[in-house]
């Protein structure tokens, strides 16, 4: 083998080995640092749907609530109003139930409660940081999940600040966040809204 091609092999292998244990670095960071904040999050949403075969993305706005023992509230405003909630046993949207694959209700919280360590159940990560900022690549190990989700984007500070989607079949969708708070506990009403919604 020529030598300078050998020596060239080298220095690429130590430099994707460096770059892989500052991601791993960054990724237990970053998991850390999402793992102080509190088990109940609350805030606003605007999500970007593209469909291949439509030109404009379809965008709707509302507020969503994360509750680690409860599951997620999610509460589309504009530009219709609806209401959906999922759980690790499935999904109700306004009152219809539907079955979802085990892992889509489980993977959908871990991603909103930012739980990096019971994603890498799931996903390949890599992970850089970059003015304050840190983004998360997620790319799916299980094979079930390969199925649906192509890769998924986590973007944050101290908060996770967008999530974007890419399925298998090429379709994105892309979440940004904002006006999250993190109170001690529900409210009356948003506990009866889980109530009303979990079986």
């Amino acid at each position: 083998i020529n030598p300078m091609f050998k020596f060239f092999l080298i220095s690429l292998g130590l430099l994707l080995m460096s770059a892989s244990a500052l991601s791993d670095e960054v990724i237990s960071r970053i998991a850390a640092q999402l793992s102080n904040n509190p088990p109940l999050s609350i805030g606003a949403f605007t999500q970007e749907k593209r469909l291949k075969f439509l030109r404009k993305p379809l965008v709707s706005s509302g507020e969503f609530i994360f509750a680690k023992e409860r599951g997620v509230l999610w509460k589309t405003q504009k530009p219709m109003a609806s209401v959906l909630y999922v759980g690790e046993g499935g999904m109700v949207a306004d009152g219809a139930s539907q079955s979802l694959p085990a892992d889509v209700g489980r993977i959908f919280g871990n991603l909103l409660g930012g739980d990096l360590n019971a994603l890498a159940q799931d996903f390949s990560m890599q992970a850089e940081e970059k003015a304050g900022m840190w983004q998360v690549r997620l790319t799916p190990i299980n094979p079930e999940v390969q199925k649906m989700i192509k890769t998924i984007t986590i973007d944050g500070d101290h908060e996770i600040k967008a999530i974007t989607l890419t399925e298998s079949g090429g379709n994105t969708t892309a979440i940004m966040f904002s006006g999250i708070s993190h109170p001690n506990q529900l409210s009356p009403r948003q506990s009866d809204e889980f109530a009303r919604f979990q079986p």
